[in-house]
């Protein structure tokens, strides 16, 4: 995943994740979830009052590959799921408003980060859902910004099920 930053000079920031060299979709990675945290950092020290993440992928976000991710042993997945982690507490205490706009599918961590901003802009294209437990993983880092938005039974109905749901089905749950 890579990380591209427009008007940074300006007090509202555009954000964008993109596919890195080589992707065909925005997938989180340790490289591309450290180049996050620092854009945080950098638009926080910067006086940054709004803060806007988008995607330029087929996909908001894929979430971690999860195929490569249970093939990890826990040493060496957690680079990865440690700056996960950081960069959604980044998102989630921001001082300023901080949006997601989700034209698309939001998978796994990506569900997280749409969950951690404060406010989600989504077109009818946007599609929600948790698949980790499909690959025998608990999407432990989603659930907690998952249900301090959406309700803790609503996020452990999401992450049990593994549903997919539609914008007015994420509407309808205040995600």
């Amino acid at each position: 995943m890579q990380v591209l930053v427009r008007q940074e000079d300006t007090p509202v920031w555009r954000v964008r994740l993109a596919p890195g060299p080589g992707e065909e979709d925005v997938a989180l990675d340790g490289p591309g979830l450290a180049a996050l945290s620092a854009v945080l950092a950098q638009a926080r020290a910067s006086g940054c009052r709004v803060l806007v993440l988008d995607s330029a992928g087929p996909s908001f976000c894929r979430g971690m590959d999860l195929a490569k991710l249970v093939k990890l042993t826990p040493v060496e997945a957690e680079p990865a799921l440690a700056g996960y982690a950081r960069a959604i507490h980044e998102i989630a205490t921001f001082p300023g408003i901080t949006a997601a706009i989700v034209a698309a599918d939001a998978v796994g961590g990506g569900v997280g980060l749409a969950a951690a901003v404060d406010l989600v802009l989504a077109t009818d294209a946007a599609r929600f859902s948790l698949p980790e437990l499909l690959w025998g993983l608990v999407p432990g880092m989603v659930i907690p910004p998952l249900a301090a938005r959406i309700g803790a039974r609503a996020a452990q109905r999401l992450a049990l099920t593994g549903a997919t749901l539609d914008v007015d089905a994420a509407l309808g749950l205040g995600l």
